[in-house]
C-alpha cells in the first residue's frame, strides 16, 4: 500500500505524510509509522500554492514507484464575521482546504487509475451544518464534500474509488485551546442525542494521532460522506450547532488563524 496524506499526520505500507514545514508532530508521526513497521517519507510543501499539490504527489511516486491511495487532509480555519472578512483571507481559505483537495486529484489521477486506488479527502461537520464567524470554513468544505462527489462520478470510471469523512471536534494544534478550557470545565456528555436533538447517519470515534488510509475494495466509485465525531465531543456532534461554549470561543478566536 503505498499512500500519500496531506495534513498529517500484505506488503510494506509506503506512506508519505505532507506538512507545510518540519514540526515536532510530524517528526513524531514519522517514527510512529517506523515503530508499525512502515516505510514513512516526510515532504514539506504549501498545499495552499498552485504548484505544490502536484510537486509532492511527483515525489511520492518518484520514491515508491506508484500510489494506491490519497489522503486530502490539509485545512486552516481563520475565523471571522464574513462581514468583516477579507479576500485574501477567503482566497487563502479556499486555497488551501478546497483548491488542494482537486489539484491533488489531477496529479494523482495516472497513478491512482493504474492501481486502481482511492481517495479520501476530509470535509468537516462544518460542510454540512451552518456555524456562524468561522468566516468561509464551512464554504470550504461544503465545496469538498460536492467535489469528491463529482470526482467520483469522472474518476469511477477508471476504477478510482473517492470519498469524504466530516469529523467532529478533534484534538489537534489549532484545537489546542478549546481541550484545555473543556478540562478546566469540561461540557455535560452523554452517550446519544437528547430528545430533539439531530443525529448523524454514522459516527465514529477519531484522533488526531491516528495513522489511516483508504481500504481496498470490490467496487470502483462510490460518493458517500460520513460523519466521525471525536470521542471527546460527541455531546457537542449530537446538538449540531448548538456547541459547547468552550469551543465556540476557540473557533472565533483570531489566536487560531492559520
Amino acid at each position: 500500500m503505498r499512500v500519500l496524506v496531506t495534513g498529517a499526520q500484505g506488503r510494506k505500507a509506503q506512506i508519505a505524510a505532507v506538512d507545510v514545514e518540519p514540526s515536532p508532530s510530524l517528526d513524531g508521526l514519522v517514527e510512529e509509522l517506523r515503530k508499525h513497521e512502515a516505510e514513512p517519507l516526510a515532504l514539506y510543501d504549501d498545499m495552499g500554492s498552485a504548484d505544490a499539490p502536484g510537486r509532492v504527489v511527483g515525489d511520492a511516486i518518484g520514491r515508491f514507484g506508484g500510489l494506491d491511495g490519497l489522503v486530502s487532509n490539509a485545512g486552516i480555519n481563520r475565523p471571522g464575521p464574513l462581514v468583516d472578512y477579507s479576500v485574501e483571507d477567503w482566497d487563502r481559505m479556499f486555497a488551501v482546504n478546497t483548491r488542494a483537495t482537486w489539484l491533488l486529484a489531477k496529479a494523482a489521477h495516472p497513478a491512482l487509475k493504474t492501481s486502481r486506488g482511492a481517495i479520501v479527502a476530509v470535509g468537516s461537520m462544518s460542510g454540512t451544518n451552518a456555524h456562524a464567524n468561522l468566516g468561509p470554513y464551512g464554504p470550504t468544505k461544503a465545496a469538498v464534500i460536492m467535489l469528491a462527489r463529482v470526482l467520483a462520478q469522472e474518476f469511477g470510471r477508471d476504477g478510482i474509488r473517492v470519498n469524504t469523512v466530516s469529523p467532529g471536534m478533534v484534538r489537534t494544534g489549532m484545537t489546542a485551546r478549546v481541550y484545555a478550557d473543556q478540562r478546566a470545565s469540561p461540557p455535560s456528555a452523554t452517550p446519544s442525542c437528547p430528545s430533539g436533538g439531530s443525529r448523524r447517519r454514522r459516527t465514529s470515534p477519531t484522533s488526531s494521532r491516528s495513522c489511516w488510509v483508504p481500504t481496498r475494495a470490490t467496487s470502483t466509485a462510490t460518493t458517500s460522506s460520513s460523519t466521525a465525531a471525536s470521542a471527546e465531543t460527541s455531546s457537542d456532534a449530537c446538538r449540531g450547532p448548538h456547541r459547547s461554549r468552550a469551543a465556540e470561543r476557540l473557533l472565533t478566536d483570531p489566536r487560531t488563524r492559520s
